[in-house]
């Protein structure tokens, strides 16, 4: 705002913002010889700064005055000393008089809102000036500045999917600009991930974003109001399981490992069975199944998982395991994960309705029993193998893995071992246990 002045009687002031005011001057924006006393201004709002610029004449060689702010409290902020306008105006040749037209100064507080400014008086008041007597005279324009509106930096999302893109913003509350000088992010225990300095200009937002891999603290540093400021900020990162495809449960692939068993698959092929069709071993006095011939159960195993690394954002260089590949067991030649049963238990085979009895030759009733006893017992490998390795958090330990930049790379390729080492210790585990349980096979004689 700008108010006509006249000495004594008004205040004079502009202001930065329609947020701070200059609430009274007392007694008035006018200092001198006619009125020798400080000057009080009271403010209201975030005022950071006080400006003043005198008009009139005041003596080149004396002192000029000073500005002093106090908070609410009346504590004293800090204070700072009027200087000449035009120290060339002092003695010009042509008008050696050692007295010039007026004084300015600003007081910029670091600390605290100025509610209370005084202005102290000029010295001397009174001075010779060739063979006159001068008085010193300043009428005064006064303008406030408001707080730089606080720097603040958010990242958005606040929570996000492990790999998904997160974005901070740095960005003041009123739109004003601001140079950012330095971007750091920090894990939640205060390692450096990125600390990197910026040359850039002014602006009135700054954004970092990139893939998020894990819970980060983030921190810009930047130049506002004249001064150097920190914004921090932060984001949640959670996990990839459930949320994207390839990380859909803690310990299994998508597919491939049902909590139901699998249908059977009826087959002649080996392998996977230890001997040919039919599958059993006919001796001169008996007929004997291999472990094996009858029947096999061939599960998911994870194999070497790939890792990456965010060439953008707070992660930047942050390794982490791309995805978790899956795939049969490879000692069984390419059949896939199920359970197999051999072809001639099947009802539907020649070698399973050849066996028509009588005791003690195997009947149908016989076969019957037999093919669910074997079926059973392969789904018993399944269900037993789940349970051993739902304690080995393998895709939850991939999925949270990490490698900050400048530590070793080879930390990764520990975790991948040892997980994938522990999920098959798991499913030898759940075998064991599997044929530790005795299986109640009909006993009768076969026909080849």
């Amino acid at each position: 705002m700008d108010m006509a002045q006249e000495p004594g009687r008004f205040a004079a002031a502009t202001t930065s913002d329609n947020t701070v005011a200059l609430v009274s001057l007392t007694p008035g924006n006018y200092q001198g010889f006619d009125q020798p006393e400080t000057i009080v201004g009271i403010v209201s709002g975030p005022v950071q700064s006080v400006f003043v610029r005198g008009s009139g004449a005041i003596k080149c060689t004396g002192t000029y005055g000073t500005i002093i702010g106090y908070d609410s409290s009346g504590v004293e902020l800090g204070r700072a000393d009027l200087t000449l306008i035009d120290p060339a105006d002092c003695s010009p040749p042509d008008n050696p008089d050692d007295v010039t037209y007026g004084a300015q100064g600003t007081l910029t507080v670091s600390t605290g809102i100025i509610a209370k400014f005084e202005i102290t008086p000029m010295s001397p008041l009174e001075f010779p000036v060739f063979d006159q007597t001068g008085h010193a005279s300043a009428t005064y324009t006064i303008t406030l500045r408001g707080a730089a509106a606080p720097l603040a930096f958010t990242c958005s999302p606040s929570s996000v999917v492990r790999t998904r893109t997160v974005t901070c913003t740095a960005t003041t509350a009123d739109g004003s600009s601001f140079t950012p000088k330095h971007l750091r992010s920090t894990s939640l225990d205060g390692k450096t991930v990125v600390d990197s300095a910026l040359t850039s200009s002014p602006a009135t937002q700054l954004v970092w974003a990139g893939p998020a891999i894990f819970s980060t603290n983030v921190e810009v540093t930047a130049t506002l109001g004249g001064k150097d400021t920190v914004a921090k900020g932060s984001f949640t990162v959670t996990t990839r399981i459930g949320q994207l495809r390839g990380w859909m449960d803690e310990d299994f692939p998508d597919s491939g490992f049902a909590t139901t068993p699998p249908a059977t698959t009826w087959t002649k092929t080996s392998p996977p069975f230890t001997i040919r069709y039919p599958g059993f071993d006919f001796k001169l006095d008996s007929v004997v199944a291999p472990e094996g011939a009858l029947g096999q159960t061939i599960f998911m195993y994870p194999a070497t998982p790939g890792y990456g690394k965010p060439t953008t954002g707070p992660n930047a260089g942050v390794a982490f395991f791309l995805s978790v590949p899956w795939q049969a067991d490879a000692r069984y030649g390419g059949f896939g994960v199920g359970i197999y049963l051999e072809q001639s238990v099947n009802s539907s085979d020649p070698f399973y309705q050849k066996q028509q009895g009588p005791a003690p030759n195997c009947t149908q009733t016989d076969m019957a029993q037999l093919a669910s006893v074997l079926r059973a017992h392969e789904e018993r490998h399944w269900t037993t193998a789940r349970i051993t390795i739902a304690g080995v958090d393998l895709v939850k330990t991939l999925d949270s893995a990490k490698v900050l930049p400048g530590e070793a790379i080879s930390h990764m390729d520990d975790v991948s071992t040892r997980v994938r080492q522990a999920y098959a210790d798991s499913i030898t585990t759940a075998n064991t246990q599997t044929h530790q349980v005795q299986d109640l096979y009909p006993h009768c004689n076969l026909k080849r």
